[in-house]
C-alpha cells in the first residue's frame, strides 16, 4: 500500500475541499492523536543536501 503523495495527489485532493476548508489552518494529526501545525516552507533551495534542488516541503511544528 502506497504511503505517500506526491504534490500533485495533494493538488488534486485540495481541489475537491469547500472555500470553508481551504480557510482552515494546516493541521496534521500524528499516530498518537497529537496535533501539530505545518508551515509551507518556500525557500526550498536554502535547505540541506536531503532533497534534491528545489524539492517543496512541509515543516512540522511540534511546539504545542
Amino acid at each position: 500500500m502506497k504511503t505517500s503523495k506526491t504534490f500533485r495527489e495533494l493538488l488534486n485532493e485540495l481541489q475537491k475541499m469547500t472555500d470553508e476548508q481551504l480557510d482552515c489552518d494546516l493541521t496534521i494529526v500524528d499516530e498518537d492523536d497529537e496535533y501539530h501545525a505545518v508551515e509551507m516552507v518556500s525557500e526550498w533551495h536554502k535547505f540541506d543536501d536531503v532533497l534534491d534542488a528545489d524539492h517543496p516541503f512541509f515543516r512540522i511544528s511540534m511546539k504545542h
